[in-house]
C-alpha cells in the first residue's frame, strides 16, 4: 500500500509589527525611559519638559509625519506636547497601559 504523504503544517508568516502603531488617541501610556516632550510635532521645536520613566500620559492625537511615531499627549501635570513612541535608534519609549477606559493590566 502507498504511504500517505507527510502532512506539513503551513508555516506562519513572520510579521513585523510596529509597537507604536497600536497607540491611538484615548490610550493611556507610561514612559519606559526618559522621553522628551516638545511644543510642536517637529523634533527641533522647543522642549516642554523631560518626562521620567514611569510617567503616565494620555494620548490626545496621532502625528502626521511619515514614521507615525509622534503623538500629542498630556502628562500627569497637565502639560501638553509632542512625544515619540519610538526613538530614532529603535528603542520603544512608551507602553500602552489602558485603551480608553479598559485597563490592559491583569491582576
Amino acid at each position: 500500500p502507498a504511504t500517505p504523504a507527510p502532512v506539513t503544517e503551513p508555516k506562519a508568516e513572520a510579521t513585523v509589527s510596529m509597537p507604536w502603531s497600536s497607540i491611538r488617541p484615548g490610550d493611556t501610556c507610561i514612559c519606559k525611559t526618559t522621553v522628551v516632550m516638545r511644543r510642536e510635532e517637529d523634533m527641533n521645536s522647543e522642549m516642554v519638559r523631560r518626562l521620567p520613566t514611569g510617567e503616565e500620559l494620555e494620548i490626545l492625537e496621532s502625528g502626521t509625519e511619515a514614521t507615525g511615531r509622534r503623538f500629542m499627549a498630556k502628562d500627569s501635570q497637565g502639560n501638553k506636547g509632542w512625544i515619540s513612541a519610538l526613538s530614532k535608534e529603535g528603542t520603544i519609549l512608551l507602553e500602552v497601559t489602558q485603551r480608553g477606559n479598559q485597563s490592559l493590566y491583569v491582576g
